[in-house]
């Protein structure tokens, strides 16, 4: 554990340095949902008070990726599909973007570089998700708040108006208890929160998973080793079970148009 982490802990355990507070779209509909009486009408009005959240929304909810069934117009059309819970995720995984800001342009490139790593992870991870019986929304959700620990990294180093860190730095400082720890304070599922706490594992680990019991912690390292290395992850997945034929299919998915479309309306 580097000085600078366990400095950064330690100002986080004693208040000098906050995490970051939720988006306040998503905060607005957490409070909807917290109450015993909500009506999924409410929680279409609150998202719909935002055009742009809206349209993305509807976008994303009926790209190849994640559309289960007849094209959706509506967003109660949308909670009808996925629910109220995900819906909220996904709003989060939407307006959370508006955090990976710093008026230090050196951190706020690193900044804008994790955020479309996080995208790419996301996309993948919703595309890959139902060859091994996992759902694409969560799976798209886990993919962009993985490294959400980026922010108080970030915050850390404005605080203290010190060098800007090269990015092998701040990949190293990445935590995923500090990341599931932001997400348990902003009120996200245990599904969520647990598959980002336990997202490490090597490949060894994932040779003797079955497929399915495949997790989604476990698709986000598949899916981390596709991004480094194509040829590795085709050879690990064909490890874990899946033919010859099953993998030509996976690798054909992450050429698709439309992994690049829903790449573009996130990134």
């Amino acid at each position: 554990m580097s000085k600078a982490y366990t400095e950064l802990l330690a100002q986080v355990r004693t208040g000098e340095l906050a995490l970051p507070s939720p988006p306040t779209a998503y905060v607005e509909i957490s409070q909807i949902l917290n109450r015993t009486d909500f009506s999924t009408s409410e929680v279409a009005e609150s998202i719909s008070k935002n055009p742009a959240l809206t349209a993305t929304i509807l976008q994303m909810a009926n790209s190849p990726a994640l559309r289960i069934g007849a094209s959706i117009t509506s967003i109660s059309g949308a909670i009808a599909v996925v629910g109220t819970l995900m819906i909220k995720n996904i709003v989060l995984s939407l307006t959370v973007k508006g955090k990976f800001k710093s008026k230090n342009f050196e951190l706020n490139v690193l900044l804008h570089e994790n955020w479309k790593h996080s995208v790419e992870a996301s996309v993948r991870m919703s595309i890959l998700a139902p060859k091994f019986n996992l759902r694409p929304e969560a799976a798209l959700v886990i993919g962009i708040l993985h490294d959400i620990s980026i922010l108080p990294i970030i915050a850390y180093y404005e605080l203290k108006k010190i060098d800007c860190p090269v990015e092998e730095e701040l990949l190293e400082l990445l935590d995923s208890d500090l990341s599931a720890d932001i997400l348990v304070m902003w009120g996200l599922d245990l599904v969520v929160v647990d598959s980002v706490r336990h997202r490490d594992y090597t490949q060894e680990e994932l040779a003797i998973s079955k497929l399915n019991k495949l997790t989604y912690s476990k698709l986000l390292f598949l899916v981390h080793l596709s991004i480094e290395d194509l040829d590795l992850f085709a050879e690990v997945v064909k490890s874990i079970g899946k033919t010859d034929k099953e993998v030509e299919s996976i690798l054909d998915l992450l050429q698709n148009e439309e992994y690049f479309n829903l790449y573009n309306t996130l990134k």
